[in-house]
Formats: structure tokens, C-alpha cells, sequence
């Protein structure tokens, strides 16, 4: 079967069910850590796509993706409940071949905290993380928080 790709993906395999709330889904102008991710021209305009992700009904990651307009135009018209990554393929022909991650322990605070369900000061899970596709372009920058309470990350490395 493979790594997990995608989060619905990663939480189906721990046999739970998901679910997106689709917080907000609009264009809005890349900032110079987003263009320069994306390899796109300063001041060039991203699609923005902001859902709240459940496992089991429980709150597990505030997600915040970015894609390019030129690749991926239409697509804040269609179904942002379902897998980001299976509509990529499905609807635009894009597959992920690598995905770029760092990630590192936060604080809550805020609206964050507030839309994932946990006080000011609890630990999270931040992932900040570029998907290339097969032609190695740069094709999406997400900004997540996962609750540190609520997920598990696993790390397989293949040395062939």
C-alpha cells in the first residue's frame, strides 16, 4: 500500500473516520515565504484553502494550504471536504511524488486554539511542509497544527 500521503489517508489507517470543515476557501496575495515555496513571482496571488480536520468526530488539525492559481483555477468551486491531495490527481491531473516537512512543537494561543478546542499554552504539533509533483514543481505550502493529544507521527525511511 505504500506511506500515507494525505491525512485522510493517515487517519483511515488508523481505522477512524474523517471529516473537513471548510473554514475558508478564497485568493488572497502569497507572502514572501509562500512565493518563494511555490517559486512564484513576489506578490503573486495563492489559493488559500483553511479546514478544520476530524478524526472520529474529534477536532485533530487546523490545516492552512496554499496552491498555485495558475494550477490549480476552479478549484475553490469544488468539493474541499474530500481529500486536497486525491482532488488534485482527480480533477487536475497532479499527483504528489515528494512532500518537504519540518515539524516542531507550539504553543496554542488565540483563534488557533480557540478552533481546535484547547486552551492557551497546550502543546501542538506544527507542520510546515511543501508537496512537489512528479515534474518536481513546487505545488502546494501548508501551514498545519495538529493537537499533540490527538495524533501520532510516524517516520519511515526506505534505503534502497
Amino acid at each position: 500500500m505504500g506511506i500515507p500521503q494525505g491525512v485522510d489517508e493517515s487517519i483511515a489507517l488508523g481505522g477512524c473516520e474523517t471529516e473537513s470543515v471548510v473554514l475558508e476557501a478564497r485568493r488572497v496575495r502569497a507572502d514572501d515565504d509562500i512565493a518563494r515555496c511555490l517559486e512564484l513571482p513576489e506578490n503573486s496571488d495563492v489559493l488559500q484553502l483553511r479546514r478544520l480536520r476530524k478524526a472520529d468526530g474529534e477536532d485533530i488539525v487546523l490545516e492552512c494550504a496554499y496552491l498555485p492559481c495558475e494550477k490549480f483555477e476552479g478549484i475553490l468551486e469544488k468539493d474541499l471536504t474530500q481529500s486536497l491531495y486525491g482532488l488534485m490527481k482527480g480533477e487536475f491531473g497532479v499527483k504528489i511524488k515528494r512532500i518537504s516537512e519540518v515539524l516542531e512543537v507550539v504553543l496554542a494561543s488565540g483563534a488557533d486554539a480557540e478552533a481546535l478546542g484547547v486552551i492557551d499554552g497546550a502543546p501542538l504539533m506544527k507542520s510546515v511542509s511543501t508537496a512537489f509533483d512528479q515534474s518536481g514543481a513546487p505545488i502546494e505550502h501548508s501551514r498545519d497544527l495538529y493537537r499533540a493529544d490527538r495524533i501520532k507521527f510516524i517516520v519511515e525511511n526506505d534505503f534502497e
